[in-house]
């Protein structure tokens, strides 16, 4: 039995030769003649004349510039339309550019619902090798604001109506919800109004959270000195450039003696995460640790719009700045496992005391360089991120940036901190010892690669044998049996076989 909602398709209403812009004329026509009275068939470009256009046909003029339809012509012709129907292919440019005048037309002057008839150019076959093809005209299509797009549609009169019907009803639906979500939209309210809430907030984000859950958090100090060279008896001497957006400065205290000033400004603080980000930092440098090699944290100023940080000046630069600035982008094997020592000290004090860091890198590691032979004392800073593990609880906010952060964590798995940052602090030594950008150039992944990317990477590649001896001398030819077996005890991809810092420590 022959199938009665068997597609009917305009090519084959046409001989073989015609161009797309007969194949939409076609198809124009046939519709023409198969819709009712209530539907209105509007095309993107002239009429080119080579068949007679139908009276419920519309088209723009071909006298004007990409072609615009005749707004008189557009109301009577419109008037009491529900449907208004476009056969389109968006294979011709001309199209394109037409749409740009016709669709809004259509949106002024009509109320009806405007349908995009997507029909494929001549010859061609839906298949999976060409669906990005359609897909990329049927965005193009879509941008058009017009209200229903069907694909290809099946052009036979009884198949047509359910379609053009089903999309109308959709359409229907649409508007509905978009009606109720107006009317369910609160009353706009007055300024007097919001700049009640937003000191509400204020007094609620700064005041009564800090005086309920953060004893050690300072109150506000409303005749704290402040001016643009100076902060209470602190004086600013200059900006510290940093990747955070958060301000480093640079100053004197008042026995002259050098410091630095991590400055929020207050008004970008807007969630209790944030200010629990500060004070966790706050006491962690101030009460909780004291090691040599970490950064300390003396006292905080709290004023009416800024909290301030006072903390240890420990060097002017950071071990990417040392790097970037050595022969060869690299220390010395010697210099670069004294380095590494203090860094492994530092994290080995934190995790028996069950602190994270959780951005170990380069840029977190502060240098005073001194004349002697490994001279260098360093000083790890910045624990915004560094959260206590008393347990053996995992995460999943990823902490961190390429090249150190630890794979599992690159890859948005769950994970432990304590062993993500053996990772990172072994690609510290990596690019100390092996050269700077040791890891992109050993594992291929640049600072664009996306993070899961180039966490799969490094999976790969560290689970191959020799992989870390040919990453430290992938630059500079670096060969050191003491820092390879560093490398290859704690750059392991499972992350339960890294071995403790301590035992690292322990075989130095």
């Amino acid at each position: 039995m022959e199938d009665k909602y068997a597609p009917v398709h305009a090519k084959d209403l046409r001989p073989p030769g015609d161009t797309d812009t007969d194949y939409v004329e076609t198809c124009a026509v046939h519709l023409a003649k198969t819709v009712n009275e209530s539907s209105l068939i509007v095309m993107l470009r002239p009429w080119s004349g080579r068949q007679e256009i139908r009276q419920n046909i519309l088209a723009p003029r071909a006298d004007v510039g990409g072609g615009v339809l005749e707004r008189s012509a557009l109301e009577n012709a419109a008037a009491f339309k529900t449907v208004i129907l476009i056969p389109c292919t968006f294979t011709d440019p001309d199209e394109e550019v037409g749409a740009r005048y016709v669709i809004p037309e259509l949106h002024e002057l009509s109320s009806a619902c405007v349908i995009a008839l997507q029909l494929l150019p001549m010859g061609f076959v839906l298949d999976r090798s060409n669906i990005d093809f359609i897909m990329a005209r049927h965005d193009a299509i879509l941008e058009t604001r017009v209200d229903y797009i069907k694909i290809d549609p099946n052009l036979e009169q009884e198949a047509l109506r359910k379609s053009i019907n089903l999309a109308c009803m959709s359409w229907q639906c649409t508007l509905q919800r978009q009606e109720l979500m107006l009317q369910e939209e609160p009353a706009q309210r007055s300024m007097a109004v919001l700049k009640k809430l937003e000191e509400q907030h204020r007094r609620l984000l700064w005041e009564s959270i800090p005086r309920a859950s953060m004893p050690h958090f300072p109150q506000v100090d409303a005749k704290l000195h402040e001016t643009e060279s100076e902060v209470g008896t602190y004086s600013l001497l200059s900006v510290i450039a940093t990747r955070s957006s958060r301000r480093i400065v640079q100053a004197m205290d008042k026995m002259q003696q050098r410091c630095i000033l991590k400055i929020f400004d207050k008004p970008h603080m807007t969630m209790p995460g944030q200010l629990e980000s500060i004070y966790r930092e706050f006491r962690l440098l101030s009460g909780m640790t004291d090691h040599p090699n970490i950064i300390k944290c003396h006292k905080m100023l709290h004023s009416s719009t800024r909290v301030y940080m006072v903390l240890d000046h420990a060097g002017q630069m950071n071990l990417l700045k040392v790097l970037s600035s050595s022969k060869g982008k690299r220390l010395d094997e010697t210099t670069a496992l004294h380095c590494f020592s203090q860094l492994a000290g530092a994290l080995e004090y934190c995790h028996g005391l069950g602190i994270a860091h959780r951005q170990i890198c380069l840029e977190h590691v502060i240098v005073q360089q001194q004349q002697r032979a490994g001279g260098h004392i360093c000083r790890l800073v910045d624990f915004s991120a560094a959260i206590t593990q008393k347990t053996s609880s995992t995460y999943c906010s990823a902490h961190g940036t390429l090249p150190c952060i630890a794979p599992e964590v690159a890859l948005g798995s769950n994970y432990l901190p304590i062993k993500a940052d053996r990772w990172s602090v072994a690609v510290v030594l990596l690019e100390l010892a092996g050269g700077l950008s040791s890891m992109e150039t050993a594992v291929g992944f640049t600072g664009t690669t996306p993070l899961k990317t180039a966490g799969d990477m490094c999976m790969r590649y560290f689970s191959q044998p020799h992989a870390h001896s040919t990453a430290l001398a992938c630059k500079s030819g670096v060969e050191n049996l003491e820092i390879t077996s560093i490398l290859q005890a704690l750059m392991r991809p499972v992350s339960s076989e890294r071995a403790n810092l301590s035992d690292v420590i322990r075989l130095r």
